[in-house]
């Protein structure tokens, strides 16, 4: 069954969307040559607009940029050296706060050091004497919380070093005091504790360009690069190619091998820093890779349709049969003829028939799937919250039924001839009055517990068909989702 996250997700999309599948909206996308500035772009917003006034769903380019950045890669973060002087500053402030042992200062610099983004840390870890320099404090900063007798803070800390260094090991110096020494030892066993996973990074063809990894910011190599000692759930991972700060990747991994493939190109390419835009160095490069790139970028957001606008045409690409569909030359009328002739040929048979055992084939979701799960949901709040009245009711009406029923309060056979006043009365009433409470309560949470139950369980039987029916790419719903040998085909 999926997370409760998925219920929230899969209910925004009945409430805020179209009923239409994912597979059915399209994204466009300017595709631009060179630097000289085209109007690709007014154009692409342009045929946007179109398709929508056709009755088309579309992704638009801001929205497609904001769906890469999440799903498939982000921009790299660069800091001014200004930023940088001032964050080293922070570094050292720290490291003196630790060398003094001045716990609550040194927890107050350690805290403004975390607050940075995880992209900001990265940065930091570039030059990799800085890296290894802020392992060490981090060690520090354990040593530190364990001296004072915090071990539970120091283990965490351990452990956070770890996933934020991956590979490095404690050096001991030859000055350094015994008691960082035994503690070395110790976050060395404790970090031998947590079983290591291994990341093996390479691009996806024999690119020309000279590319390094970068794992949490820390130089890793020349592709195709082999990373152990990992001990994270997850790394970010940049490729460096021909001097040029690549993208950067979120990446789960597991323990044992895990594989993560990158383009090069298409990492170069891709720009979404204002809306989605391919970006090539020349013409020849534009033809050459475009429509490859296209294809993923839209497999990527969930998109079925890709149209790009490049060259003074139209070009739809269809991600089912990973191919170019049809044209439209933007040059011989209007774009509105240009869009309405791409939309008509929308009902041609694909040139290339999809195979479910085809990797890159994406299932449609049950839209019948979307809503059983969300009632599920509510159905099991509506009887969480019939019983907790129950059990109000039970509270308030044993004591009050006590006392309404107590000799002193009772005259004869009739309970509503009472011999000491209202008090008895009132007492009789607060009992009936929760009796009839608990017995609606009571068949309110019997009634929504079976259907919550017969939502999960439709919902579960609606998921076993999908998966016995389709083949989803193992990194289908982002770079790493799935983690042991996923490969990213970007």
């Amino acid at each position: 069954m999926r997370r409760l996250v998925g219920s929230v997700q899969a209910l925004a999309l009945i409430t805020c969307a179209s009923p239409a599948l994912a597979q059915n909206h399209w994204v466009v996308t300017e595709v631009r040559a060179g630097d000289s500035a085209t109007d690709a772009g007014q154009t692409a917003t342009r045929v946007a607009e179109i398709l929508r006034a056709r009755g088309v769903a579309v992704i638009d380019a801001k929205s497609a940029a904001s769906e890469i950045e999440h799903k498939h890669s982000r921009t790299p973060l660069r800091l001014r050296p200004e930023e940088l002087d001032r964050l080293d500053q922070a570094l050292r402030t720290l490291a003196d706060h630790l060398a003094s042992e001045n716990l609550a200062e040194a927890r107050v610099a350690l805290e403004g050091v975390e607050r940075l983004t995880p992209d900001a840390r990265d940065y930091l870890n570039r030059q990799v004497n800085r890296a290894r320099r802020r392992f060490h404090t981090c060690l520090l900063a354990a040593h530190l919380f364990a001296k004072e007798g915090y071990d539970e803070d120091a283990f965490q800390q351990v452990r956070k070093c770890a996933r934020d260094f991956p590979g490095f090991e404690p050096d001991e110096g030859q000055y350094m005091p015994d008691s960082i020494k035994s503690f070395f030892k110790l976050a060395r066993e404790e970090l031998e504790s947590i079983r290591p996973a291994t990341l093996n990074v390479r691009a996806s063809d024999n690119t020309a360009q000279q590319c390094r990894a970068r794992v949490n910011g820390i130089d890793k190599g020349t592709l195709p690069a082999k990373i152990t000692d990992v001990r994270a759930d997850a790394v970010r991972v940049q490729l460096d190619c021909d001097g040029r700060s690549g993208r950067i990747y979120n990446v789960t991994v597991k323990p044992g091998d895990n594989e993560l493939v990158i383009d090069p190109w298409l990492d170069r390419a891709l720009d979404t820093s204002g809306t989605l835009m391919l970006h090539y160095p020349n013409a020849e490069a534009a033809g050459a890779l475009r429509e490859k790139h296209g294809l993923e970028i839209a497999r990527a957001i969930g998109a079925g349709q890709m149209l790009e606008v490049f060259g003074g045409r139209l070009t739809r690409l269809d991600v089912a049969s990973r191919t170019r569909v049809d044209e439209a030359d933007l040059a011989s009328g209007s774009i509105e003829d240009a869009v309405d002739s791409v939309l008509r040929a929308r009902g041609e048979e694909p040139p290339i028939a999809v195979s479910q055992d085809d990797p890159a084939f994406m299932a449609p979701l049950s839209s019948r799937s979307n809503v059983l799960e969300p009632l599920g949901w509510v159905s099991l709040g509506v009887a969480a919250a019939a019983g907790a009245t129950l059990f109000v009711g039970w509270r308030v009406r044993e004591p009050a039924a006590q006392r309404a029923n107590d000799p002193s309060c009772v005259d004869g056979s009739d309970p509503r001839r009472l011999s000491r006043g209202e008090k008895c009365a009132d007492d009789y009433d607060t009992a009936h009055t929760a009796t009839a409470i608990m017995i609606a309560s009571g068949i309110t949470a019997g009634v929504f517990g079976g259907l919550a139950t017969m939502f999960f369980l439709l919902d579960a039987d609606d998921d076993a068909e999908q998966a016995a029916t389709a083949r989803m790419s193992p990194c289908h719903d982002g770079p790493g989702d799935v983690g042991v040998a996923c490969t990213l085909a970007f």
